[in-house]
C-alpha cells in the first residue's frame, strides 16, 4: 500500500461516501480485505484462516465482527511485535463483546493469548 497505512485506509472507507472516486491505495485495501472476507467466507468447516496482521495490524469493531460471522472456522493472526513474530488464534465459536473501537494484535493476544514464533524480523 505504499506510504499509505491501514488505519488511514480504513478510516477514509468508512468516512467517504460511495460517489467520491478511491484513490489507488484505498482500492487496493479494499480489494485486500475483501480478499479476507472471501477466503474466511469459502474455508471449511473447522478450517483455520490465516489473516497476516503484519499487513492488517488493526480491526474496526465492525470489521472483527464481520470477520468473526463464521462460527467454525478458527481465525489466526500472525504480527511482529518488537523485533519478534507471534501468532493469536481466535478459536471458531468464540463469543465477543465489542467494547473497543479498534483492535490492534495486542489486545487481541491479551484477549486470546498468543504463540512465540521462532522467525524474527530483521
Amino acid at each position: 500500500m505504499g506510504s499509505r497505512n491501514v488505519t488511514e485506509a480504513k478510516i477514509y472507507l468508512e468516512t467517504c461516501t460511495e460517489a467520491a472516486p478511491l484513490p489507488a491505495w484505498v482500492a487496493d485495501f479494499k480489494e485486500d480485505y475483501a480478499r479476507m472476507l472471501k477466503d474466511i467466507s469459502e474455508a471449511e468447516s473447522g478450517a483455520s484462516v490465516e489473516i497476516d496482521a503484519t499487513v492488517w495490524h488493526s480491526f474496526s469493531a465492525k470489521q472483527l465482527e464481520e470477520l468473526m460471522q463464521r462460527k467454525d472456522v478458527d481465525l489466526v493472526f500472525t504480527y511482529a511485535y518488537e523485533g519478534d513474530m507471534f501468532k493469536v488464534t481466535i478459536p471458531a465459536g468464540t463469543e465477543m463483546t465489542y467494547d473497543c473501537d479498534w483492535y490492534g494484535p495486542l489486545k487481541v493476544a491479551s484477549m486470546f493469548g498468543r504463540e512465540d514464533l521462532e522467525t524474527e524480523i530483521q
